[in-house]
């Protein structure tokens, strides 16, 4: 240990740079006095506040550190807010309960329990909470980057609290709010007014308000178009004139409850610097200024909204635009239009649709995504999202594997697969005790291959196993219960039991080269396969630099 101790500051903080596990880095930093030094930086470079009941302890003794040592402070780079709400827990059967919620499982969240503490405790820990709030996030002078995701259980006066304490962090660039109100607000009728931070001079802007399920659409309609987003959008944007990346979301996707993004921005545009726009739930009119704007930009994302903003795409082609990273919950023949007029500029490609579902039209649009569209950017492309809500030629199959295959410089690529063609494994059954629906896919099935197998087979053959860092594989909605009453009983049965045979898909794969079977018996380190004409390479596999994903939880492979 002396020996490090020598070694100049830089050269410590390097060494520890490479220490992937935090709890590793934090043992050495608690070595010495001289490790401890340099590496606080790297350690309290971000901090996540997350005070509930079952993290009180912790939470509230993060708190006290930040509001009583300004050193430490001056290290945080990032705050990212959890929770503050001391007498609620996350429901520990949420993960076992969302696919049946709502379709749009990723925009599910996380349920709040109330603990039933004792009111006096209970009031002892939110008013202890309240009392360090203020200090603490207002010591934090050097923060660049600030995220809260606020729910109706953290309370309006923590609300109030924070807001107030961010006027005091003048180096802040990046401001990203999720507001998740209380559902009994909406339908009382009552206004909940936000509190209007007093931050300036942001380069990166992020407000969402997420669609809940539990509020009637009656009262979004209301809601969402001026008494919250709005006026705080419209504050931010006023003392942020040279705001780089700015991203609204109102939750909606019915037409009826749109705004206009023009009644928002219209006064402030063309802001010179914006190059990132990402609006989900509004609706666009091409007025000059918002025409001048889109000239500026380099990346746009539609969600919620694109089937109902037509002329979005056209005037993009007719203007020459060409985005480097584009974003899209619909496609349509439009889009692909725009994306075909030009090549090798893309880096960035979200396609998470098509959302609805056709026959011929679907598949039809696929085909020629995957053939005209995606080799003219397969020189530039770093990251691809192909993401359709059901099965179909969407999904990674073994006609569309080429085209992704000559990507060459991809390092992130999501894609869905047919579940219909997804072999019967063990476990089959949902943890519910839902069962695989497999007596209707039997009948369907198109191929007797595994899809999962098929595209990491496809990764491990091309210059992908070189390229590829994240790789991020789910199953798609069942076609053969589209408007169907069955989609609601066995869809999310259907679903479980996909990802469940994805999994063990990635876990149990092994490289497989198909070859001659004349060529099968003369090699040694093959063992052959007569019957189907296909050999396995026992020593073969994916590359350990490649981060495996399904459904978002990290998987691996034998």
């Amino acid at each position: 240990m002396s020996s490090m101790t020598s070694l100049p500051v830089e050269l410590v903080q390097e060494i520890g740079g490479l220490i992937c596990k935090l709890e590793e880095k934090k043992n050495l930093r608690a070595t010495c006095v001289k490790l401890a030094l340099a590496l606080s930086p790297q350690l309290f470079k971000e901090v996540v506040l997350d005070v509930n009941r079952d993290t009180l302890g912790c939470g509230l003794h993060l708190l006290e550190t930040l509001a009583s040592c300004s050193l430490l402070c001056e290290y945080v780079r990032t705050l990212s807010i959890e929770s503050l709400a001391p007498s609620f827990y996350l429901d520990p059967a949420f993960p076992d309960r969302k696919v049946y919620t709502s379709y749009l499982l990723d925009h599910a969240r996380q349920r709040r329990i109330e603990d039933g503490m004792k009111c006096t405790r209970r009031e002892e820990a939110q008013c202890m909470m309240e009392k360090l709030l203020l200090p603490a996030v207002s010591s934090l002078s050097q923060l660049r980057v600030f995220r809260w995701t606020w729910h109706w259980t953290d309370s309006v006066s923590t609300l109030k609290t924070v807001m107030a304490a961010l006027g005091a962090l003048i180096q802040l660039e990046e401001f990203h709010f999720c507001y998740i109100p209380d559902p009994e607000t909406y339908d009382r009728d009552e206004e909940c007014t936000l509190p209007l931070p007093g931050v300036t001079n942001l380069k990166v802007i992020s407000l969402t308000i997420p669609e809940d399920p539990e509020v009637s659409w009656k009262r979004k309609s209301a809601k969402l178009t001026d008494p919250a987003l709005v006026p705080f959008v419209k504050h931010l944007l006023s003392g942020s004139p040279s705001v780089s990346k700015l991203y609204l979301d109102n939750g909606s996707s019915c037409i009826g409850l749109w705004a206009r993004l023009n009644d928002i921005l219209e006064e402030f545009l063309p802001l010179p610097e914006l190059r990132e726009l990402t609006f989900g739930g509004w609706k666009i009119s091409l007025t000059d200024k918002m025409c001048a704007q889109l000239r500026l930009l380099t990346s746009l994302e539609l969600l919620h909204c694109t089937k109902f903003n037509p002329d979005v795409w056209p005037f993009l082609q007719e203007e020459q635009i060409h985005l480097q990273r584009l974003g899209t919950d619909n496609v349509s023949d439009t889009l692909l239009d725009y994306l075909s007029s030009y090549s090798n500029k893309l880096v960035h490609l979200s396609l998470t649709g098509p959302t609805w579902y056709s026959s011929q039209n679907y598949n039809d649009l696929a085909d020629r995504f995957f053939n005209e569209v995606l080799p003219l950017h397969k020189e530039t492309l770093e990251s691809l999202e192909v993401l359709p809500t059901f099965e179909g030629r969407w999904c990674f199959e073994e006609n569309n594997s080429a085209a992704i295959q000559s990507c060459l410089k991809l390092k992130n690529l999501s894609v869905k697969v047919n579940c219909i063609n997804m072999p019967d494994m063990e476990d089959a059954k949902s943890d519910n005790g839902i069962v695989w629906p497999g007596a209707y896919h039997t009948v369907h099935k198109t191929t007797t291959h595994n899809p999962v197998h098929l595209l990491l087979n496809t990764i491990a053959t091309s210059s992908l196993s070189d390229s590829l860092e994240t790789l991020s594989i789910d199953g798609a909605r069942s076609t053969g219960m589209v408007r169907s009453m069955a989609d609601s009983y066995f869809g999310p049965g259907y679903r479980i039991g996909a990802r469940k045979r994805i999994r063990k898909s990635v876990e149990t794969f092994e490289f497989v080269e198909a070859v001659n079977r004349t060529n099968c018996v003369s090699e040694d380190s093959y063992s052959c396969t007569q019957d189907v004409g296909t050999v396995k390479k026992k020593d073969v596999k994916l590359s350990d630099q490649i981060r495996v994903v399904v459904a978002g939880v990290l998987c691996s492979w034998v």
